[in-house]
């Protein structure tokens, strides 16, 4: 979880630096690119479900934000994070795997320097404290892994717009889901894939 903490933190880096080079880029977009499909409002890591894609998750990581609850800022991110690293095992379009760190400075993008010190200091007490870490992949390998089809991930990348066949070309050929779940929990997360 040190990796997310850090992900976290270069994250943020980026959502108030604006340059000059902005107002000369043209935003082009696929129709469901970043897209949330389920308003949540800001949720709990037990409320969450596995068809909540990251677009949701840092949406309402956003509304945690607003409602000043720093540790389910930290508990969303977290699973948003993860879900994204699996969402990238399985989707074959290299271009479309920014979308979380995209989703996450849209995210935090108005947070406090107050707040994101909050926040930062929460994750790194989630990754440090044995009992924390514990209840978080506890919850989150309840979960299990996403249960939705990335088409916010998807629609983020070049293949939306150069491939005829849209998305359809753009998943992982036999990807195995298992495995690629195992590989986040143990990777991202530092989880006990038993049990």
């Amino acid at each position: 979880m040190r990796y997310l903490t850090a992900i976290f933190a270069l994250g943020l880096l980026g959502c108030n630096q604006a340059s000059d080079a902005q107002a000369q880029v043209r935003d082009h977009q696929a129709q469901g690119n970043l897209e949330s499909r389920h308003t949540l409002g800001c949720i709990t890591l037990a409320e969450a479900k596995n068809q909540y894609t990251p677009a949701d998750l840092f949406s309402s990581a956003a509304a945690c934000v607003q409602a000043n609850k720093p540790e389910q800022v930290a508990d969303l991110y977290i699973l948003a994070r993860s879900y994204g690293s699996f969402d990238a095992k399985r989707v074959s379009d290299q271009s479309a795997h920014q979308a979380v760190l995209v989703l996450q400075m849209q995210a935090f993008a108005g947070m406090s320097e107050e707040f994101n010190k909050q926040v930062s200091e929460t994750l790194k007490t989630k990754t440090n404290d044995p009992a924390e870490h514990s209840r978080i992949c506890r919850q989150i390998k309840q979960l299990g892994a996403p249960a939705y089809h990335p088409s916010y991930m998807l629609q983020h990348g070049m293949g939306a717009f150069l491939s005829d066949e849209g998305t359809s070309k753009a998943l992982v050929e036999n990807f195995n889901a298992e495995t690629a779940w195992n590989e986040v929990l143990a990777s991202s997360l530092r989880c006990s894939t038993e049990g």
